[in-house]
């Protein structure tokens, strides 16, 4: 040995034993976190009545954003979400797309309603032609009624449209109840909505079905009509 080096053969020795010895430990702590979580609450679910979820819920969340995304964090955040039933968002699969013109001829370019979900942006359904922007001044409105493949808390709408200036209400209900009073109220309303990328907020209603019920063509797309090249909708599956 020279230098005071270690001889060559025993790094790799020692460099294993201590990726293994802390492999291990992160092994444990999972195992440890994952058993007090299920523990908790199993414990709380069987103990706490309505009231005190709603509270219990609340002190995790705020729990949670203190301790951010450390370990102890993570532990509040799932333990929250097993409680109120709150997770993430995903992918609403949208699996039929429908025509409204219940105040109309009952049809509204139905030939087309595929191409608003089909992924490709490339593709639209458009409303039929006005001789008024504002549709209103004609009837109540024109919509497309899109179905998903399961009820969810359906948090937001992002629709692709290359018309400026449109204006539309959003309904949602478990299925489409087909008539427009059926719909009940609208959960949001957008108007002067501009031409690209829109964001509709549904604030988690429960559903699986969304009426776009457009009031205002806008600018138009080239003519007198609201064009949706691409819907997608998120929420938390029940």
């Amino acid at each position: 040995m020279s230098g005071g080096a270690w001889p060559t053969a025993i790094l790799p020795r020692m460099s294993t034993s201590g990726v293994a010895r802390n492999t291990g430990l992160a092994f444990l702590t999972q195992i440890v976190t994952a058993a007090f979580t299920a523990g908790l609450t199993i414990f709380l679910v069987r103990r706490l009545g309505p009231d005190e979820y709603g509270l219990f819920s609340l002190a995790l969340g705020i729990a949670g954003l203190l301790f951010g995304r450390s370990g102890a964090g993570d532990l509040f955040g799932g333990v929250r979400d097993v409680i109120s039933g709150s997770s993430d968002p995903v992918t609403i699969q949208l699996t039929a797309a429908d025509d409204f013109d219940p105040f109309g001829d009952d049809r509204e370019s139905a030939d087309d309603v595929g191409a608003a979900i089909d992924g490709d942006p490339a593709t639209a359904w458009t409303t039929e032609s006005y001789d008024n922007r504002d549709i209103t001044v004609l009837k109540p409105g024109v919509g497309l009624v899109l179905s998903a493949d399961q009820v969810a808390q359906l948090h937001e709408l992002i629709l692709t449209s290359p018309t400026n200036d449109w204006s539309a209400s959003f309904y949602v209900a478990e299925t489409n109840p087909g008539s427009f009073d059926a719909w009940g109220e609208p959960v949001a309303t957008l108007e002067g909505i501009e031409a690209g990328t829109v964001t509709v907020d549904l604030g988690g209603t429960e559903g699986g079905a969304v009426l776009i019920w457009i009031t205002n063509q806008g600018d138009g797309s080239g003519g007198d009509e609201v064009t949706i090249a691409e819907a997608r909708l998120t929420g938390v599956p029940e």
